[in-house]
């Protein structure tokens, strides 16, 4: 099958168990409920198949283009992506644990509510797209482009950040419970009531950002930027940051410190203060978070 046209195919619950399909072309095909594991699809055109329900598991669509492909609710465990285009795909309610998509383009995809429990998101484009409820416990998504991507309530518990960017990203009521998110930039997110207790956010740039009710317990903030971070609200408990970095973020109201800076809540006439020079950037040094990774595992 290999080079084959497909167009608009009708393939529903078809057995394509480890078919040699490279170069294909299966646009608008209808995959619905196939059997595709271990298919080798290398450099294939799938653009808006529809491949809900289809077993894809262990399967190799390295460099194949399947934007605005549905793929709700399909079996993509192990499966690779690796530098793929999925711009503006479906992947709702999709199971992808161990999912390699290193250098994928995922732009304005649909992610919201899928297992991507283990996966490799390392340099992938996800700018714009939904995470929403989506489950990424230890996943790699150092140095991705999340910019503007939606991670309501996502699980992100130990998962690794490092160097991505989250400017103006959705992270209300996240979990980032020991996620290493060092050098990563959270200009203007949104994450109110998020969960990132023990988190290590070494050089972080959090200027702007909504972080007011969010339980940053534990949580490494050396040399990380807060210049107007709104932090009402916060618990910043035992977290390791310093009274310099607090003094510019736009609200502490309610807020509760480490007891080294100050015991209980913060009043509105206790911030003056702590209105100090903002200390001058520094380089990255590495850090490490002292919390025990069993007390933050399930978040």
């Amino acid at each position: 099958m290999e080079h084959s046209d497909l167009r608009e195919a009708d393939l529903e619950g078809a057995n394509l168990t480890s078919a040699e399909m490279s170069g294909v072309d299966l646009r608008g095909a209808n995959l619905r409920g196939s059997n595709l594991r271990g298919a080798k699809i290398f450099d294939a055109k799938l653009q808006h198949a529809d491949m809900r329900l289809a077993n894809l598991s262990s399967a190799s669509l390295e460099k194949s283009k399947l934007d605005q492909a549905t793929l709700e609710g399909a079996n993509l465990s192990h499966v690779s992506f690796l530098n793929g285009s999925l711009r503006k795909a479906t992947f709702s309610g999709a199971v992808m644990n161990d999912v390699i998509l290193t250098g994928a383009d995922l732009r304005d995809a649909d992610l919201s509510l899928a297992n991507l429990r283990g996966a490799k998101i390392d340099g992938a484009n996800i700018k714009g797209a939904s995470l929403r409820d989506a489950i990424l416990g230890r996943v790699d998504l150092s140095s991705a482009n999340l910019s503007d991507a939606d991670l309501s309530r996502a699980n992100l518990s130990l998962a690794s950040l490092r160097g991505a960017d989250l400017n103006r990203a959705g992270l209300e009521d996240a979990g980032l419970s020991g996620a290493d998110l060092r050098g990563v930039s959270l200009k203007g997110a949104n994450a109110r009531g998020a969960l990132f207790r023990g988190a290590i956010l070494g050089g972080a740039d959090l200027r702007g950002a909504n972080l007011s009710m969010a339980n940053l317990r534990w949580a490494n903030l050396k040399d990380a930027k807060l210049r107007g971070a709104d932090l009402t609200g916060a618990d910043l408990a035992d977290a390791e940051v310093s009274q310099e970095q607090l003094a510019n973020v736009k609200s502490l109201e309610g807020a509760v410190l480490p007891e080294s800076l100050t015991s209980g809540k913060l009043s509105e006439q206790e911030i003056p203060l702590l209105r100090k020079q903002e200390l001058p950037d520094e380089s990255l040094e590495p850090v490490e978070s002292d919390v025990p990774v069993e007390s933050l595992e399930g978040d």
